[in-house]
Parts: C-alpha cells; structure tokens; sequence
C-alpha cells in the first residue's frame, strides 16, 4: 500500500499589545492640542481628546490624525470619568481666562476623576503660587489658583507630574502683537526694564509631554519648569525685529 504524507503549516499569530491610552483634556485647545499632536506623531500612545464639541473643526482635524474625541465637561467629574476609561495616563488643564469659569471647581472635578477612575499617570499644567512666595502681598488669582488645585492632588493622595509653562512665545501673534508707530517701527510694551522674561511656544509642551509619559516613574510627584529663552522686551524686541526682516 502507498504512503501518505501530511504537510502541516503552523501559523503563529503574534498578537501586538494595544497603545497605552492618553486621555488629554481640552485637546482643541492650546496646551491640549500641542500635546495630542504630539502624542500622535510619537507612534506609541493612542490618543483620546476631551471635547466641549467633538464635531468642532479642530476635534475632527484630531479624529483625521488618528485620535478618539469624546465629549466632556471639565466640571463634569461624570463625563470625565467615562473618558478616562481605559487609560493609562491623563494629561489636565484648566482654563481661568473664560468667561464665567471657576477655574478650582474644574481641577477638584479633574482631579477627582483621575482618582476614581484609578488613572496611574497624570500631567497636570499648573503655576506656582504667587501669594505664598510673596507672603500673602502680591496675588495673581491665574497662578494662585492653578497652585490650588495641585495642593488638592496632593491631599488626595496623587502624585502628579506638574508642568509649569512660562510665557508664550505665541502670545506675541494673538494678544500683545506688535504695534505699527507713524515711523513705519513697530514696537511691543513690555513695561519691565531689564528683567528677563521667561517664555516658550507652546507647541514644544508636546514633546516634552510625551517625554514625561515615556519616564513617567521617573518624574512622578515632582515638578518640571519650561522655559526656551529668558530674555528682555528689548531682547525680545531685537529677535522679532531680526525674523520680520528676512520675511519681508
């Protein structure tokens, strides 16, 4: 009688672990959608943004880019925690300059969110307090009040990263551009002689926060000031008039 032979192919499936999610909060927003992108644009995180609006224009260029947007309401600590579900890290921030906000309602929402939903990394945008460093004499509500919320974190047992931003570069574009003079100069008040001015775009927050989740272990519980240049208004002033020159 003949032989019959069998031939048997294996197939290994090699099954690859899932993205660690990266909820960011106020994703269309400045801070937000620096940090997205840059998420994005690192290959190793899935991204999922908070949204007042997901249709918005800037929520569907995310969607477009490969992230999940979901609505949620920053004193919202229920929506907060449904888009935090699942996700490894959260990056916060809150907003003080809109209209009618309450800037520590937002954070005690935010951090209360984080701490239910068991979310084991945690970025939080935050400043110093101005009114302890000066003894209770000089207070500036949109640091104080930042300052605030990251004591409340820490009373709650979390231990953050804690990213202080300076000024922003892009604030010369949107809120203090330059003003024409009847010379054909331009000139830009900054009303602080020779002290320098700490400042940054804010599009570098992005890689530096995805630096921050790639160490997380690293940097947990502790504070990281940015800065790009610390410079003069005059200095500054020198340095716009330097790149306006070569645009002209």
């Amino acid at each position: 009688p003949g032989s019959h032979q069998h031939a048997f192919i294996i197939i290994i499936v090699i099954m690859s672990s899932p993205k660690p999610l990266i909820v960011v909060i106020g994703a269309t927003g400045a801070q937000g959608g620096a940090v997205a992108r840059a998420l994005l644009a690192s290959g190793r995180y899935a991204v999922r943004g908070v949204s007042r609006d997901p249709a918005s224009e800037k929520a569907q260029a995310l969607v477009a880019a490969g992230a999940e947007v979901v609505q949620g309401e920053l004193t919202d600590k229920a929506s907060l925690v449904k888009a935090f579900e699942g996700a490894t890290g959260v990056f916060g921030v809150t907003q003080y300059f809109e209209q009618g906000a309450d800037e520590v309602a937002q954070g005690r929402a935010l951090v209360d969110a984080v701490k239910e939903s068991g979310v084991q990394q945690f970025v939080f945008s935050s400043l110093e307090s101005v009114i302890k460093i000066t003894d209770g004499k000089i207070s500036v509500p949109h640091f104080d009040l930042k300052a605030e919320i990251t004591e409340y974190a820490h009373a709650q047992g979390l231990k953050p990263v804690i990213v202080y931003l300076p000024f922003y570069f892009d604030n010369f574009f949107k809120y203090f551009p330059p003003r024409a003079n009847a010379d054909g100069t331009y000139s830009i008040g900054f009303p602080m002689g020779s002290v320098k001015l700490a400042g940054m775009a804010v599009e570098d927050l992005g890689p530096v926060t995805v630096a921050l989740f790639d160490a997380y272990p690293e940097y947990a519980g502790k504070v990281v000031g940015l800065a790009g240049e610390e410079l003069t208004g005059a200095e500054y002033a020198a340095a716009l008039s330097k790149r306006l020159e070569r645009r002209r």
